[in-house]
């Protein structure tokens, strides 16, 4: 008896060579490219998505007793969006773009300016 191609099957299916399959016989999926950050470019400038973890105002308009004023906290949401500028001062941010296929032109939207005070935590995503 002779040594077949593939361990599992007397001839490798049409198309797929023995170097597809596990020792299970079954397709194994292609491996996929690894992206070092999550980012675009657009006319020559990239952006950088981050998870921004920061402060935020809360308020309350209603009657609050001395123990329930003294527990009130600031909240800390978390955003996930592309960064557009930062400086001492401030970041701004957008998490949605829409790039116009004819003029190549970039819109932002769900758009954010924090002053940096309010910044806990900034995480540079992969993908």
């Amino acid at each position: 008896m002779s040594h077949a191609p593939c361990s599992m099957f007397p001839v490798p299916p049409p198309n797929l060579s023995c170097s597809m399959f596990h020792d299970t016989g079954q397709i194994m999926p292609k491996k996929r490219k690894k992206q070092t950050s999550a980012c675009f470019t657009h006319q020559g400038k990239t952006y950088h998505k981050y998870q921004i973890e920061w402060l935020d105002i809360t308020g309350e308009s209603g009657w609050l007793t001395p123990q329930e004023l003294e527990s009130f906290k600031m909240a800390r949401p978390v955003t996930t969006a592309w960064l557009y500028s930062m400086n001492d001062k401030e970041i701004r941010f957008f998490s949605t773009y829409d790039i116009d296929h004819e003029t190549k032109e970039i819109a932002f939207a769900d758009n954010g300016v924090y002053p940096r005070g309010c910044i806990l935590k900034m995480k540079r995503l992969k993908e």
